[in-house]
């Protein structure tokens, strides 16, 4: 259950913009939101399959990629730090 008012404003804008569906007070991602994932997720991968700078990849940096290709020009390195914090438990729950 979402409980916190500020997490709450952060989802309710994700599922605006179609990358969350709220049901019963749960988060899940839409098929957008994996879409974008796996093309964040992709570009880490062939970017160290290239021999480039690559940390192991977890969820944080696709969904930071992913939030940065959909919101990048709207939204402060705060903003967007907020929304990938909000997005993390959500896809790491499905």
């Amino acid at each position: 259950m979402i409980d916190d008012i500020q997490t709450m404003t952060l989802l309710n804008v994700l599922e605006y913009d179609g990358l969350v569906a709220i049901e019963a007070g749960v988060a899940k991602p839409t098929e957008r939101f994996e879409r974008s994932l796996a093309a964040a997720a992709t570009g880490a991968a062939t970017r160290s399959a290239k021999g480039q700078k690559s940390s192991h990849v977890d969820l944080r940096e696709p969904i930071s990629q992913a939030m940065h290709a959909l919101y990048g020009k709207y939204l402060n390195e705060e903003e967007m730090q907020r929304l990938v914090d909000a997005m993390l438990p959500i896809a790491a729950a499905r």
